[in-house]
């Protein structure tokens, strides 16, 4: 049972890893991971929900699949029937799975969010009766969950000129992200948030992957001929797996996973050389945002306060005088 679950798991996961890498790569090979010129952005999901469903001698997977698009949901449910015999006649056990996954995404020039929450329950673990003896059936059947939101945006950078000694501009990439994960124990739930930042300029002549991969406020530098021209792609994804009922050497009624980065996720470009200046194609501004300082719009009581204590000023200096 565990075996036929994982390998339905595996499937789907390869096979969205497959569709995943096609899109970012857009039909390149994983060592040619070319970013396209221009400007743009795109979201996707996939992913299933499976339950074990026949009977006893002989089961299958009920299976529904996620709709394309940047957000759907599906559920689905199968019973498995045993036949016993007890000291009352012949009798049934049913056991009861459910799975259900969803998974949404958005992309915009700058700003992702993803978010993948599968569970999975099977019940219940075993039946009692008596036959000659006290008998038992037990739970050896299961459902499974898993979802992948993918999403991406990309934008094509001129560097403006400057006159410093070595003729690079600095521009500093950062990423802020602040997503949450969750999984159930037993190993039957597993949760992922990932983001890449991808740079293709003139100074490395090839694709290269900025070191932004864990979660918060994270940034690096890279210097750029003035003039030069470089691709940008930020990329972000949620997965969730969910697996319940029998997993080989133990049985766990209830499975959950989620990973949601839905509305924290954004990628700003700043300039760090004097003088310096870049655009984007897009015109989007990828500068990252000045905080306002809660002192610099006072609020009426502080702006009460210090005209208070300006005018309490004037008075001494009058006073002085």
């Amino acid at each position: 049972m565990r075996n036929a679950i994982r390998a339905h798991v595996c499937a789907v996961r390869q096979r969205l890893f497959t569709a995943l890498l096609g899109a970012i790569v857009f039909g390149l090979g994983p060592n040619a991971m070319a970013i396209p010129v221009g400007f743009g952005s795109s979201c996707s999901v996939s992913g299933s929900a499976a339950a074990e469903t026949g009977s006893a001698s002989g089961t299958s997977f009920n299976v529904q699949s996620l709709l394309l698009g940047c957000g759907s949901q599906v559920s689905t449910t199968g019973q498995v029937v045993a036949n016993v015999i007890t000291d009352a006649g012949p009798s049934q056990f049913r056991f009861d799975q459910t799975a259900n996954t969803s998974a949404s995404a958005h992309a915009q020039l700058g700003s992702l969010g993803v978010r993948s929450v599968s569970d999975g329950t099977s019940t219940p673990q075993a039946y009692l009766y008596q036959s000659n003896g006290p008998g038992i059936t037990e739970n050896r059947f299961g459902a499974s969950a898993n979802s992948l939101a993918s999403t991406y945006w990309f934008d094509t950078f001129t560097v403006g000129g400057v006159t410093s000694p070595n003729g690079f501009v600095i521009l500093q990439f950062s990423m802020d992200l602040h997503g949450q994960t969750s999984a159930s124990a037993l190993g039957a739930g597993s949760s992922l948030l990932s983001r890449l930042l991808l740079s293709d300029g003139d100074r490395y002549f090839s694709d290269e992957i900025l070191s932004l991969s864990d979660a918060g406020i994270l940034s690096t530098t890279i210097g750029f001929h003035s003039f030069a021209s470089f691709s940008l792609m930020g990329l972000l994804e949620a997965q969730s797996a969910a697996r319940a009922g029998w997993l080989g050497t133990e049985y766990t009624s209830a499975s959950n996973a989620a990973a949601d980065a839905f509305n924290t996720s954004d990628f700003h470009v700043d300039v760090v050389t004097p003088g310096g200046s870049y655009s984007s194609l897009s015109g989007h501004d990828y500068v990252t945002p000045i905080a306002n300082p809660r002192g610099s719009v006072p609020e009426p009581g502080t702006a009460w306060l210090l005209s208070s204590a300006l005018l309490a000023l004037l008075g001494a200096r009058r006073r002085r005088k």
